[in-house]
């Protein structure tokens, strides 16, 4: 029995060991992120400032910008005719008006909806009803987040040339490491 046992206690050390050895050698984090030229911890805004205003609009993207955020974080979906469009859920009916300006279709998704009819919508006065501490007068009447073909979305404010390049992301053009 003692040589089964210490040949376990030996078998469990070696292991052990091994595990410690290879999480030693995985970066961290904050180590992988510097290697990226990204922030670290990233601030990532969901679907805008959306605590504080109707999420999926330029208000509540431009709020998280003057909050700091790194990034912004958005749900994409294509408009009938063809335009991308910022909405998280797969209809309106809870963040616009849908249902007084085309009740007959309330319940269709938001890709069943033109760009021109996804414009008359009020995707800001639901916000107010629903959060009257966080209300606004601008809200109401806010659009749905413009198509992403608009020049109205804030800009990038701390963007490295890492971070904002163009190119893919491939394990060949990742950073080396930091310049931050």
């Amino acid at each position: 029995m003692p040589a089964t046992f210490s040949k376990h206690a030996l078998m469990l050390s070696l292991l052990l060991g091994l595990g410690q050895a290879q999480a030693a050698s995985e970066p961290t984090p904050g180590a992988l992120a510097a290697r990226l030229g990204i922030p670290h911890p990233a601030v990532i805004a969901h679907r805008g400032a959306s605590f504080d205003a109707p999420e999926s609009t330029a208000a509540a993207y431009q709020l998280a910008r003057d909050l700091g955020a790194d990034y912004l974080e958005l749900d994409l979906q294509r408009s009938k005719d063809g335009v991308l469009f910022a909405l998280h859920d797969n209809n309106l009916q809870r963040t616009t008006d849908v249902a007084s300006k085309f009740p007959e279709r309330k319940d269709s998704p938001a890709t069943a909806f033109t760009l021109a009819e996804l414009k008359t919508l009020d995707a800001g006065s639901w916000f107010n009803t629903a959060y009257p501490d966080r209300a606004r007068p601008s809200y109401a009447g806010l659009k749905t987040s413009p198509s992403m073909k608009s020049s109205t979305l804030p800009r990038a404010t701390r963007c490295t040339s890492r971070a904002c390049t163009s190119k893919p992301r491939s394990p060949s053009n990742f950073p080396a490491s930091s310049t931050t």
